[in-house]
């Protein structure tokens, strides 16, 4: 079964465009076929398959390169490279049948064992030091066997340090060839500060089943887990089978980080990150300790494409180890756009202004969008690209804010790298997405913070320690602001002593997977007052900022794209700062916020017990 993702406007760059898809459909791949021109004419006709052959791309920078030395290209070679932020491949594609087409991306990665060589511990050792584990030699003579005996009352330990916080996917143990088979029961733990780890992966046991001296076929187990930002690995022994000895052993351990993420962009707008996985299995035996090569084609999603020319590039995504190498990418035509009355109010919603230059000269054409966006049928609905409902919102949101403010002006996240990810949004709600690059959503808020102004925090910036300083904005009204923190984090000096800060007995919570639980911490602030706030610098939950009772004038239901909820916002990202006009008219007339937010808090406390703790 296929796995579909939807991919809001929410946190992203303003829409230059409105060419782009949201529906992203992760699974089997597609199949191969024959190739396009390799000219700047690449068209798609709806006729079914086309193939463009990335060599033929622009390429962004020396770092991107056309290549031909892995075989097994198609075309006249591939693009290699992709080690740096933004390095990337582009091309034109002229849409002559509007219509949805699914994309593949064939690629190959080099998978490199992160343990290589690097510093060693153990909790024991018996005879072989830990030192044997990274020398790329799993024969007789180059391992390491623990202190006895091995059993869950008296586990033992084998550590490495990688140098420094990579992400991590899978670690590989192998035995020393020419040994018996064996079980060894050992769980997977990892530590940013070689003092606090966290189970990777749980406690299993493993069966080795060695072929011969100088065989690699059958001397090794994999222990895969989800992604974790780790500098040290710990491999915890509870148990071995009767092999001669009761104590743990290895002959090597390796280190992967085989996912490499890419981002796909329509017309200058990001439509997705998604990443593309090497076949651990699939090594050569003469090259399995410096990388693992895999050629693979994967479905990496789809785009609505309406007639003209549109431009597609292909950018590097979170820098992992290894090298990303891009052969060709295939368009697949699935269904036509030929509607009449879904085409046209596609047209219309793309020809409307980027949600920040929407002024209330823009009111008659936003407005005529979403009166056709809702006479369509429910089946028409959903062949609407759920970004372009999104833009839509959006827009009908900005003019409900013309004449008003939002209670954030010029955001900045100092931290370049997720900046974008970053957003300042209106209308905090339980369901929202709490990270602008995970899934997670809120799961409990207090209710004096429903409906109120946030910023939209990036995971990925919980690392970051460049500065003192990873956000700064002002406020444009006297109100209480709260920094919502992680429990499970120590408390930082910036939000302690003199910051003004005061802990409160509310919290709020999301549904990730350690279900975190964050700490409202609030301080008063003043009209105008510039914030700095400091960073996290641990793997734990980045913090939220919240305004207490900010209150629009008006309020304007959202648009729900295909049956399924669409929260608006007025996203604003990076370290652009962005300043809401403040124009004197009244626009989309409701009924007064004030009574609708009271109402809402007297409904959230009637349903949730007001859920405060």
């Amino acid at each position: 079964m296929k796995n579909t993702m939807k991919i809001t406007g929410k946190g992203l760059k303003p829409f230059v465009s409105a060419f782009l898809t949201a529906t992203f459909l992760l699974g089997a791949a597609l199949p191969t076929v024959q190739a396009a021109a390799a000219e700047d004419k690449f068209a798609l006709d709806g006729s079914g398959s086309s193939v463009y052959q990335l060599e033929d791309g622009n390429l962004s920078k020396d770092t991107v390169s056309a290549s031909t030395d892995i075989p097994g290209y198609t075309g006249n070679g591939y693009v290699s490279g992709f080690l740096a932020a933004e390095d990337s491949v582009s091309f034109d594609v002229s849409v002559t049948k509007s219509g949805i087409y699914g994309l593949s991306l064939r690629s190959a990665l080099y998978m490199e064992n992160q343990a290589l060589g690097r510093k060693s511990g153990q909790s024991s050792s018996h005879t072989q030091t830990s030192g044997d584990v990274t020398d790329g030699n799993p024969e007789r003579g180059s391992y390491w066997g623990s202190g006895q005996p091995v059993t869950p009352d008296e586990p033992k330990w084998l550590q490495l340090d990688l140098g420094s916080v990579i992400p991590v996917h899978m670690i590989r143990i192998r035995v020393v060839t020419d040994w018996s088979a064996r079980s060894e029961t050992f769980a997977v733990q990892g530590s940013t500060d070689g003092e606090h780890f966290s189970t990777l992966k749980e406690a299993e046991e493993y069966h080795f089943e060695p072929a011969g001296k100088g065989n690699l076929a059958g001397n090794y187990v994999d222990a895969k887990f989800e992604p974790a930002e780790i500098r040290y690995v710990r491999i915890l022994f509870t148990g071995v089978s009767d092999n001669g000895s009761n104590g743990a052993q290895v002959g090597e351990l390796e280190v992967y980080s085989p996912l490499r993420s890419a981002q796909l962009y329509l017309d200058g707008n990001l439509a997705s990150e998604f990443n593309l996985e090497v076949d651990p299995n699939n090594i050569v035996a003469a090259d399995w300790d410096t990388r693992v090569l895999s050629w693979a084609e994967k479905e990496i999603g789809e785009l609505t494409l309406i007639e003209g020319t549109h431009n597609i590039e292909i950018r590097s995504g979170s820098k992992l180890p290894g090298e990303l190498n891009l052969d060709r990418i295939t368009f697949n035509f699935k269904q036509s756009l030929a509607d009449e009355a879904t085409a046209n109010v596609i047209n219309m919603i793309s020809a409307l202004n980027p949600v920040y230059d929407v002024t209330l000269s823009d009111s008659k054409q936003v407005l005529a969008a979403k009166a056709a966006y809702d006479e369509l049928t429910a089946s028409q609905k959903a062949s609407v690209p759920a970004a372009l409902v999104e833009k839509l919102n959006a827009d009908v949101r900005r003019l409900g804010l013309i004449g008003k403010t939002v209670a954030i002006d010029h955001f900045v996240c100092n931290d370049e790298a997720n900046a974008e990810k970053w957003s300042v949004m209106t209308n905090l709600q339980i369901g929202d997405t709490s990270h602008g690059d995970r899934t997670f959503t809120f799961n409990n808020i207090p209710a004096e913070l429903w409906g109120c102004d946030w910023i939209r925090p990036a995971m990925g910036s919980k690392l970051w320690d460049e500065d003192s300083k990873l956000l700064t904005f002002n406020v444009l009204q006297s109100t209480n602001l709260y920094v919502a923190w992680d429990n499970s984090a120590p408390v930082p000096e910036w939000l302690e002593g003199d910051s003004g800060f005061t802990k409160t007995d509310l919290t709020l919570s999301i549904n990730n997977t350690d279900k975190t639980i964050f700490e409202l911490y609030r301080k008063e602030v003043t009209a105008g007052e510039t914030v700095s706030l400091g960073n996290v610098g641990l793997d734990k939950a980045v913090y939220l900022v919240l305004l207490e009772h900010f209150t629009k004038d008006s309020e304007t239901d959202p648009i729900v794209p295909g049956g399924s909820d669409v929260t608006p916002d007025v996203p604003k990202t990076g370290s652009a700062s962005v300043v809401i006009a403040v124009v004197a008219v009244t626009t989309l007339a409701g009924a007064v916020a004030a009574s609708k937010k009271r109402k809402r808090e007297q409904d959230f406390a009637a349903d949730s017990g007001d859920k405060r703790s």
